[in-house]
């Protein structure tokens, strides 16, 4: 009788785990750096040094050198991204006017949005 796989199995062996500092010198990167190096390391192929590859927690680790690695363009998911993020938490002590209830992506550079306010009229 032939063992049928365990899908948390098949699962573990799909996950990849990335290391990559966060600082260039002095500096500390942004979410659009980050985002940027792991477009570029998840897209194609690439062969990296026996020394660079490990496990952690049972998944493959990959160790990146994001100076090796030229990060993707910003893509205007990226930018919408970027502006949900900000209206849907927004960094100050009072909370705003306007809530963020939801978003419609109307074509790839239409953004309608939702927005709830105490101010709004009945219906």
């Amino acid at each position: 009788m032939t063992r049928r796989p365990d899908p948390a199995e098949a699962r573990t062996e799909m996950r990849r785990s990335k290391r990559r500092p966060l600082r260039t010198g002095d500096a500390l990167r942004t979410p659009h750096d980050i985002a940027a190096i792991l477009r570029t390391v998840h897209t194609g192929t690439r062969i990296y040094p026996r020394d660079k590859v490990g496990t952690v927690m049972g998944m493959t680790l990959f160790t990146v050198d994001p100076a090796t690695v030229a990060p993707a363009p910003f893509t205007n998911d990226d930018w919408s991204l970027t502006l949900l993020r900000c209206l849907a938490s927004p960094s100050t002590v009072d909370p705003p006017e306007a809530c963020l209830c939801g978003f419609l992506f109307l074509a790839p550079d239409r953004l309608r949005l939702y927005l709830d306010t105490e101010e709004a009229p009945p219906g």
